[in-house]
């Protein structure tokens, strides 16, 4: 079952990273022309696409509690985040990333590479 979720997650991936590329326009980050968000900017926005993919309360968002474990996020959940955050921040977020990170601070972090 783990092993369909996690190819069914690539899948949708690949899907949404596709038709996110056919679509033009900036990320929120950098519409005001500046470089990118300074970190409280970044980590308000990473907040706000998690909580729009999922559903979970911001105030239940800390930095150290765990996706998988505390927050119930999965493998699917996952995909639709590191896509929003593509379009957010117009950087690329590799599967492999996305599926090594295990806290929101893990998450943030991605954005900063």
């Amino acid at each position: 079952m783990a092993e369909q979720n996690n190819q069914l997650a690539a899948a949708l991936s690949k899907k949404l990273k596709k038709d996110g590329a056919d679509k033009s326009g900036t990320s929120k980050a950098g519409k005001d022309g500046s470089a990118g968000a300074d970190e409280k900017d970044k980590r308000s926005i990473v907040l706000d696409v998690v909580e729009d993919a999922t559903g979970i309360e911001r105030e239940e968002l800390e930095g150290s509690k765990r996706l998988g474990d505390d927050l119930n996020i999965d493998s699917l959940s996952l995909m639709d985040i590191a896509v929003r955050l593509e379009e957010e921040f117009g950087v690329e977020v590799p599967d492999e990333d996305i599926n090594r990170v295990k806290t929101i601070d893990e998450l943030v972090g991605l954005v900063d590479k």
